[in-house]
């Protein structure tokens, strides 16, 4: 078995995993812990930061373009900023 088909079925297994423990907390403990209207302010939360999170990145792939003077900094500067644009969270 080649490693794309394996490293497909590793993900695949754990997206549904993940379907499933998402199912197990939104539907079935949720509501025995939270009261209505904190889901509703949780859900409300969520969407309002990933709708912020949006329009945080509109901008930022531009930056680097911006900031085009990097091959004239200093090799300690460089990759610095190199790894203030790339990294991964």
């Amino acid at each position: 078995m080649g490693i794309v088909i394996r490293q497909s079925i590793k993900t695949t297994i754990f997206t549904y995993i993940g379907f499933a423990i998402g199912y197990v907390n939104t539907l079935l403990l949720f509501p025995l812990v939270l009261s209505k209207e904190q889901i509703g302010l949780s859900r409300l939360l969520i969407s309002v930061s990933f709708l912020f999170a949006t329009f945080a990145s509109l901008g930022a792939g531009n930056i680097p373009n911006k900031f085009s003077h990097i091959s004239k900094m200093k090799k300690t500067a460089q990759r610095f900023f190199i790894f203030l644009f790339f990294r991964l969270d």
